[in-house]
């Protein structure tokens, strides 16, 4: 059985809504994701994605759990990155995707039946990274003092993404 790596985004703007596509001929929807090209990390592959399917540049936070597809003919393992929205206009590409949207994680629609499960047990961890972001963004200064001790963290910077463009 033939195997494949694709990557994927799990990316939220700064309400703290989810960037969805809904792929072409479908009725629901599911995260944006597609193939990781020879030469590309699996972070490369997932922001290049996501710019293609939605017209959004996108910044890597984290990995995530992924998950994996199998069918007759193939055995799919995607990766998968949470990332915030840094940039660009919501548009579908016209050919993998119909529709793209933004919506709130309590009011996510109907999601395709093989990303459905795995969404739902990655949503906790979407959740509490959307708390910090927006909690950060009111107070800065909030992840850099404990109890009023100032607290020196590692760099670990989100990964920039330089979105190819074709």
């Amino acid at each position: 059985m033939k195997r494949e790596l694709s990557s994927g985004t799990l990316s939220v703007n700064r309400l703290g809504q989810l960037l969805l596509v809904r792929p072409t001929g479908r009725k629901k929807w599911a995260i944006p994701k597609g193939h990781v090209e020879l030469g590309e990390t699996p972070e490369q592959a997932a922001c290049r994605e996501t710019y293609e399917e939605t017209g959004t540049t996108v910044r890597i936070v984290r990995a995530v759990p992924g998950f994996t597809l199998d069918n007759r003919h193939c055995h799919k393992d995607i990766s998968v990155f949470l990332a915030t929205i840094e940039g660009g206009t919501l548009r579908p590409d016209g050919a993998e995707t119909e529709e793209v949207g933004l919506f709130a994680l309590d009011a996510l629609p109907k999601i395709i039946q093989s990303q459905a499960r795995w969404l739902a047990s990655v949503l906790p961890i979407v959740r509490s990274v959307v708390i910090e972001q927006v909690a950060h963004e009111a107070c800065p200064d909030i992840s850099q003092h404990v109890n009023g001790v100032p607290v020196v963290e590692q760099d670990q910077s989100p990964i920039g993404c330089d979105t190819p463009m074709r």
